[in-house]
């Protein structure tokens, strides 16, 4: 990539007489009294394929406006500002730099959409993560250890690499960082082995990317050995194992939530909190607030079964969230009341601005609302032995229906702890940037975990065993504790 860029500039040299602003903004115009060679005029021939790379030209614009918006929009919506005792310094040192850079300069969509990356981080909340539509990686199992990231190859053996495309792993890893947040070591040290192989963020870094393939110098043994690595679509291994762009439930019934009986245990996939049907209520509070509440059903076949088996004398439930990436919580609300249990209180803060009264027209101006977290409301009225299956993929409203059963004592937790905090922010607001036509979502939510007195920081299972083996622990736990 260095060396074609090296030949662009050459040719660039060659045939630009001089770097006015009109020169600029064509670089295809060249005086016809200068003697210069060009490359030959080609017949019309579709097979034609020219010896002399084009010079490359990448559009740029002056995306001020946006970064103002933006800006006015987070500190608008972000609950951070309105918690107490919650540092920003990083956030207005980095906001500074991100207005200073999109006001005195030119950017391209890329270079803007990155720049955007490094300001949002600042805000230390991963549900802002901007994940490049790039979604390509090196098409090898990568594991990171103790500062150095190594290939796992077929036969388990691992060497270090040294190099991926001409540039340092240390360096690609302090990219990682200054891009992307992690709420939790888990989902850090997960991201260090699988996104180190991310051609975005690879790019980014100015590795060499010839062909949709790469260069990996490793360290085998006292030998250094070179081989070349191709990129595929999805994540090979590890964490954000899921294609999120086909995302495709493959159940018999097709619905996104599903069940079925494994000898006398109750067994529910979750994997995604979604609604098949929606009711909308408008309630007068106290204080004369109209609020929108949505109550979410799932199909009623799957909701009135488990109702029914509750009724019919089951006991015994295995709730699978692995790989659940959320959606709406008042599903994950409805599992549980469906049981006739209820949830802890997690406590919070939950800000209006501009872009709520957008989304919600109906909803009279309040500045914030605040909620102390309590274990107190949680009970298990049936007397329901519950196990919750969850990984490192567990997300969002699928993470918060985790933690209430852990923290209400609810039941048990069985698999992967989870590379999202407990304690997070959410519930997204959708912003579009009028100039760059990229979209941000923008958290309005700050949920603290119920138990204050737990790690605030990562949920921990009862049993931690990985992912592909929960469920088959799940059935003999439940079998030896009958």
């Amino acid at each position: 990539m260095k060396f074609f860029l090296g030949i662009c500039i050459l040719t660039l040299m060659l045939i630009l007489p001089s770097c006015g602003e009109e020169q600029r903004n064509n670089v295809h115009e060249t005086d016809e009294n200068e003697n210069v060679v060009t490359a030959p005029t080609p017949e019309p021939n579709e097979s034609y394929v020219s010896s002399l790379p084009a010079p490359l030209t990448v559009a740029k614009y002056d995306f001020s406006y946006d970064a103002r918006l933006l800006v006015e929009a987070i500190e608008d919506a972000h609950p951070s500002f309105i918690m107490y005792g919650w540092p920003l310094d990083n956030y207005f040192a980095a906001r500074d730099v991100f207005l200073s850079l999109a006001e005195s300069d030119y950017l391209s969509v890329d270079d803007f959409t990155w720049a955007m990356r490094r300001y949002i981080t600042s805000l230390r909340d991963a549900h802002m993560n901007l994940f490049p539509l790039d979604e390509k990686f090196i098409d090898a199992k990568m594991v990171y250890y103790n500062g150095s990231v190594y290939i796992v190859h077929d036969d388990g053996t691992q060497s270090e690499i040294i190099t991926i495309g001409g540039i340092s792993t240390a360096r690609i890893i302090q990219n990682i960082d200054m891009y992307f947040y992690w709420e939790n070591d888990i989902a850090r040290l997960s991201a260090y082995s699988t996104f180190t192989g991310r051609k975005s963020l690879l790019l980014r870094s100015d590795a060499d990317i010839l062909d949709d393939s790469i260069q990996i110098t490793l360290r085998d043994g006292n030998d250094v050995v070179y081989e070349s690595y191709s990129f595929t679509s999805i994540v090979p291994y590890g964490w954000l194992s899921l294609d999120w762009a086909n995302l495709h439930v493959n159940w018999d019934n097709g619905y996104v939530i599903n069940y079925r009986m494994i000898n006398d245990i109750f067994y529910i996939r979750a994997s995604v909190f979604t609604c098949s049907s929606v009711q909308v209520e408008h309630i007068d509070s106290d204080y004369g607030v109209q609020s929108i509440w949505t109550l979410c059903w799932f199909h009623d076949h799957v909701h009135d079964s488990i109702a029914d088996a509750v009724s019919s004398g089951r006991r015994n439930f295995i709730i699978d969230v692995r790989d659940n990436p959320g959606g709406n919580s008042m599903l994950a609300e409805t599992l549980l009341e469906q049981m006739g249990m209820h949830g802890p209180a997690h406590g919070g803060y939950r800000r209006t601005s501009a872009l709520t009264r957008a989304a919600h027209p109906d909803l009279t101006h309040i500045d914030y609302m605040v909620a102390l977290p309590s274990i107190e409301p949680a009970s298990n009225s049936n007397d329901i032995l519950l196990v919750v299956l969850m990984n490192i993929n567990t997300a969002s409203s699928a993470m918060l229906f985790a933690t209430w059963v852990q923290d209400g004592n609810l039941g048990y937790l069985i698999g992967e702890p989870s590379g999202q905090s407990p304690s997070a922010f959410g519930d997204m607001l959708n912003i579009s940037l009028p100039q760059s036509g990229i979209d941000v979502p923008i958290s309005h939510l700050r949920i603290n975990r119920a138990d204050v007195n737990a790690d605030q920081l990562t949920l921990w299972p009862d049993i931690i065993v990985p992912s592909d083996e929960a469920l088959d622990v799940a059935l003999e736990f439940m079998h030896n504790r009958r």
